[in-house]
């Protein structure tokens, strides 16, 4: 009777072991299970931006302005997208317009040897941006990388030593984008953000026509200018 008795209590305290055993290891897989994201990213969107620009323009070597000007300013738009999200991972597309004042200007001496002097101003009209975007979600936060199409409408003016009007010229530039940045949820559908974009828009041929000056410089010249861009910038955005 009384081995009977140690058994069952012997039984008793390890089948109450093996069920505490078993509630704490539910516990800590619950708790080890990574939480889920209390904001949803996924959806449209629409934003307002605003940044500094820092340009380079820089003319082909031999070419009549063959002068690198540095082009500084301020540029704001408006942007907008749609986010598809797979766990914890975003992928985006987005697409952007901007417009501002980015200019620069650089002298120049001697054109062709005419003992004309001057000056070459360059400006950044209004850029634009197609990017697919991929980033990595973390409740309020998603960091994100960005790349695709950059456009630029540029414009030059050319102001002599002379008596002659202002020649201006203007292109197109087309390019590509790469970029990154972090955005903030401050509710469920306003989001705060701060990225960083490098815009390469490659070349584009400039016309400058000289027929107001004497013979024999009185001809239009076409020059080849390459632009690239940095911008820092923050967006606020509305989602639905």
């Amino acid at each position: 009777m009384k081995v009977s008795l140690i058994a069952v209590v012997t039984a008793a305290l390890v089948t109450m072991g093996s069920a505490h055993a078993a509630d704490l290891l539910v516990d800590n897989a619950a708790d080890a299970s990574p939480a889920a994201s209390s904001i949803d990213w996924s959806g449209a969107y629409i934003g307002a931006h605003a940044g500094y620009v820092s340009a380079t323009a820089t003319g082909e070597e031999g070419d009549l302005f063959d002068e690198t000007i540095d082009l500084t300013g301020w540029n704001g738009g408006v942007y907008g997208g749609v986010n598809v999200v797979n766990g914890n991972i975003l992928f985006g597309v987005e697409g952007d317009v901007g417009t501002g004042t980015v200019e620069g200007t650089a002298d120049f001496t001697s054109i062709e040897g005419s003992g004309v002097d001057g000056s070459l101003t360059a400006n950044i009209d209004w850029n634009a941006h197609l990017r697919g975007r991929l980033g990595v979600v973390a409740d309020q936060m998603l960091f994100y990388v960005s790349g695709g199409l950059a456009v630029a409408s540029t414009s030059a003016v050319a102001s002599l030593d002379a008596p002659v009007d202002d020649i201006t010229s203007s292109a197109l530039h087309t390019g590509y984008t790469v970029g990154a940045g972090i955005e903030v949820a401050l509710t469920d559908n306003i989001t705060l953000r701060g990225e960083y974009l490098y815009d390469d828009y490659g070349s584009q041929s400039y016309e400058y026509d000289l027929t107001d000056l004497p013979d024999p410089y009185d001809v239009v010249v076409t020059n080849d200018v390459g632009l690239t861009a940095q911008t820092v910038r923050v967006g606020l955005s509305f989602s639905f």
